[in-house]
Order: C-alpha cells, then structure tokens, then sequence
C-alpha cells in the first residue's frame, strides 16, 4: 500500500462515523483523509462500502488513529489505508463533522493541506510550508542513492562507499 496527497483532516467522535461519510464527499479528489480517532479501538468507523466511496471520489487513502474493519476486502480494493487497529464492530451515525480544523496523530500535528506519504515503512507528514523543500531533497538523496547502488553492484564494498576507514582484512 502506498498513499501521496495532501491531509484532509477531520476528528470522529468514538463510535461514530457521520463525520467520515460527509469528509468523503467533501474532502478534495487526490486527498488522504487524515481521522483523528483519539486512539478509540473499540469500533471500526470505515469499512469496505465507504472505501470504495472514497476511491468513487478520488480520495488517495486513508490514515486513522482508530481502527478500520473489513481489512482484507480494502485490501483487495486497493485502497491504501494505515490504522491503529482493525475491529469488526459498527459504529453510530450522530456527530456531523466539524472540517477545516488540524488534528494530532500519535502527537504530530497535521494541518489541512500538509502532505501524507505512506507505504509499507509507515506514514510521515510534511509541513505544507515545507514541501517544495522536502521534495527536493528527497530527490537529492533517491539520485545519491541510485549512485551508491551502482557503484557496489559495480563490486565496491559499502565500507568503502561510506568511507567507514576500514581495510580490506586479508587471510
């Protein structure tokens, strides 16, 4: 699973989904829903019918500080989508959204607009006054990278790449 766009944040009250199903229909196609759960475990406010919801609108995945329940039918969807936890329970359907606001997740505050990049490493969000920044340096260092992948299928060793100041031991 590999997810990139900007956060569309929102908080759900726990054990309740209204929020999340106006979020899907309001957040911009290319976002990643970024659900403020309060670490609430106890149920599973998406599911299978509102993923493939959000893929009908373009949403870009989903990151959660709660569960999510029908993991293996998203899965199969495509649907990138990080949780805390996964549990079969429903929830309620009651508190409207409050939209437009930052939330924190696992204590890092995301703002509507910052960027969310995830995949199998985990999750990491950018600073929308840091993006252009990250970016390039980002690909600064995948082009260094590609460079020091080549050089030791080229048959030098990553003590030397590296320039650890170690020798070659010889028997």
């Amino acid at each position: 699973m590999k997810m990139s766009g900007p956060a569309f944040p929102l908080s759900l009250r726990p054990g309740d989904n209204l929020a999340l199903h106006e979020a899907i229909y309001l957040a911009p196609a290319g976002s990643i829903l970024v659900i403020d759960a309060y670490d609430y475990l106890e149920a599973g406010p998406f599911g299978e019918i509102m993923a493939v919801a959000a893929q009908v609108r373009g949403i870009a995945g989903l990151l959660t500080s709660g569960s999510v329940r029908d993991s293996d039918a998203i899965a199969a969807l495509g649907f990138p989508v990080f949780a805390k936890g996964i549990c079969v329970k429903g929830t309620d359907k009651y508190v409207p959204a409050r939209l437009g606001q930052s939330v924190v997740i696992d204590g890092v505050d995301v703002h509507p607009g910052d960027w969310v990049l995830g995949d199998n490493d985990g999750v990491v969000v950018i600073s929308s006054q840091r993006s252009e920044l990250v970016l390039q340096r980002a690909i600064e260092r995948e082009a260094k990278e590609r460079q020091i992948i080549e050089r030791i299928r080229a048959g030098e060793r990553t003590l030397d790449v590296y320039d650890f100041g170690t020798k070659e031991q010889s028997a």
